[in-house]
């Protein structure tokens, strides 16, 4: 697993109740500039809560990005050379540090 490489942007008053005690953080990452395969570590920390129930991930874009909570990472995949392949996980070395990816944090 990579070292802590996730750079995380939060919004400018990013936080609202999502309902009971639960929060939602707003803002975008960046992810490393050299991925490892299983995921880029992101902590509760850098979202600003103290756990991450889930991460949604926004908008269209050249990857598509999960929350793995079981190792609390990041993966980026993609279709690679065509548009009918299917998704795989983006080759580990792969530069994505420019990617910028919106994105939703649901937690406590």
């Amino acid at each position: 697993m990579a070292a802590l490489s996730v750079v995380v942007t939060l919004d400018t008053n990013p936080t609202s109740t999502a309902g009971g005690h639960q929060k939602r953080v707003t803002g975008s990452l960046h992810l490393s500039t050299s991925y490892t395969a299983g995921g880029d570590l992101i902590t509760p920390g850098q979202v600003g809560l103290q756990v991450i129930d889930d991460i949604i991930f926004l908008g269209p874009g050249l990857y598509d990005f999960v929350y793995n909570a079981a190792n609390g990472s990041v993966q980026a995949y993609w279709t690679g050379a065509g548009s009918s392949a299917v998704l795989a996980e983006v080759t580990g070395a792969t530069d994505l540090h420019a990617t910028n990816c919106r994105f939703h944090a649901y937690g406590v």
